[in-house]
């Protein structure tokens, strides 16, 4: 028995991008839109809310993974994915974001990111400075500054991180 011949015709789509998951056409308007304004919220806003695919050869150098991880862990709904992305931070960026790109939901999210206040920088900052002067890191200068009572850590502080300031820290 003879196997008949069978031939394959590909589909060519102009403006398409080859992704892991086949291709996908681009909206002319994307396109030409791009240049200098192209940052990484728009990936973020393409992921999550728009069928837009943006990455490509010439975007493909603003995406950051570990800003895209951080975009997605703040949602409940992303979570998920976002710990996954973390747990494979060695991917390529594509397979990174095509996973995002049509794992995620399509909607609108719009959420803040947590921010330090100012005591909390000011605390950080004396911590810091305190770590210079001692020679120990972070996390035991820390430590080391929660035995002390408050007269003693204010006198420590102003006697030997900040000998000079005339002002209480």
């Amino acid at each position: 028995m003879a196997k008949k011949a069978t031939t394959v015709k590909k589909k060519e789509i102009s403006g398409g991008i080859s992704t892991l998951f086949g291709v996908v056409e681009l909206p002319k308007e994307t396109e030409e839109n791009w240049g200098d304004q192209f940052n990484i919220w728009s990936f973020v806003n393409s992921i999550s809310e728009s069928k837009n695919y943006v990455f490509d050869d010439n975007t493909s150098k603003d995406y950051t993974p570990f800003t895209i991880n951080r975009a997605f862990s703040i949602h409940i709904d992303t979570l998920n994915q976002a710990t996954l992305m973390n747990r494979f931070y060695n991917l390529d960026k594509k397979m990174q974001h095509d996973y995002y790109f049509y794992s995620v939901n399509k909607k609108v999210r719009r959420k803040k990111w947590l921010k330090k206040t100012d005591e909390e920088k000011r605390e950080n900052k004396i911590i810091e400075d305190t770590a210079v002067v001692i020679g120990y890191n972070f996390k035991k200068t820390k430590e080391f500054l929660k035995t002390l009572s408050v007269d003693d850590r204010q006198e420590f502080v102003l006697k030997y991180v900040y000998p000079d300031s005339k002002n209480k820290h």
